[in-house]
């Protein structure tokens, strides 16, 4: 199955998170890379997925994971030397960041921004037509004020 292709690619590969694109998006991290760990979206979509959507995806992967390690402690790849990647600042232990979930809150940001830019374009929806609903669907999984990272 393509599940199982994902675990043995992400073993091959030796170290990153992989995310699946798909009806159901599946992330697999490598620290963990058995079907049962693997960790999936399956928000409600858009039925048209136009080119560039892996784009966003990407940008927002990486916002979500700067923020994890940012909230875990702040020194994963801060580029400043000293510390290794993933070691907290004068500890030497690794921080506890969950990639996986940090994939999977950035699948669901654009399933959710896909599906608010299909209801205002419908099938005439482009890519850059998810810029404007970045926001409040950000807004709608995570307001403000809350706390943390983005509050």
């Amino acid at each position: 199955t393509s599940v199982d292709l994902l675990a043995e690619l992400t073993v091959a590969m030796a170290g990153p998170t992989v995310v699946q694109k798909g009806l159901v998006d599946v992330v697999c991290d490598p620290s963990k890379p058995s079907v049962s760990d693997m960790v999936a979206c399956a928000d409600e979509g858009t039925p048209k997925r136009p080119g560039g959507l892996g784009d966003f995806l990407a940008g927002s992967i990486g916002v979500h994971i700067a923020w994890a390690y940012l909230v875990a402690g702040g020194a994963q790849g801060s580029g400043q030397g000293g510390k290794e990647d993933g070691e907290a600042e004068g500890e030497g232990v690794p921080l506890p960041v969950d990639r996986a979930m940090a994939c999977h809150s950035a699948c669901v940001l654009l399933r959710r921004a896909s599906r608010a830019a299909y209801a205002r374009n419908k099938r005439a929806m482009v890519a850059p037509d998810l810029l404007c609903e970045i926001g409040p669907a950000f807004e709608e999984i995570c307001p403000a004020g809350r706390g943390g990272m983005g509050a």
